[in-house]
């Protein structure tokens, strides 16, 4: 009998472990997708991320962080205004992140390679911070290939 209570309260001592809450003080940040790893002169590229947030109080900043694995020049942080929205207790949702290679159209740029005949294998790093100075866990991309 006292097996049985054990294995029963182990049980559900697991389950409640297991069941965390989703939305937290802290924003959580989910890498989605991105809409391709091969960057050339004159296009876009579009990092799609998930959000939530215990508050709903993201509409601060989003930071990019640029890693090039080849060519350390190429390294750059970036950080772009989160738009304001309304956003009530337990917010979650989706954020699309546009930069433009040389495309000249208003938004965000993208730096060239900066090592001489190489082109810049990078990937990329995003951190969610909101209003109250909450930072998200980082998240990361697929490697990206911007072409010379």
């Amino acid at each position: 009998m006292k097996a049985k209570l054990l294995l029963l309260s182990l049980i559900c001592i697991s389950i409640i472990a297991c069941n965390k809450d989703e939305f937290t003080t802290k924003p959580q940040l989910t890498f989605k997708s991105v809409n391709t790893q091969r960057l050339v002169r004159g296009t876009t590229i579009t990092f799609s991320l998930g959000f939530t947030d215990k508050e709903g109080d993201i509409e601060d900043t989003i930071y990019m962080i640029k890693r090039t694995r080849n060519c350390t020049n190429s390294n750059i942080t970036a950080r772009y205004k989160v738009p304001e929205f309304n956003a009530g207790k337990n917010a979650s949702g989706d954020f699309e992140l546009t930069l433009g290679y040389n495309f000249g159209n208003g938004i965000p740029e993208i730096q060239a390679p900066q090592c001489p005949g190489r082109n810049d294998s990078s990937f990329f790093l995003f951190v969610l911070k909101d209003k109250a100075g909450n930072r998200s866990d980082t998240v990361s991309s697929p490697e990206v290939v911007i072409i010379r």
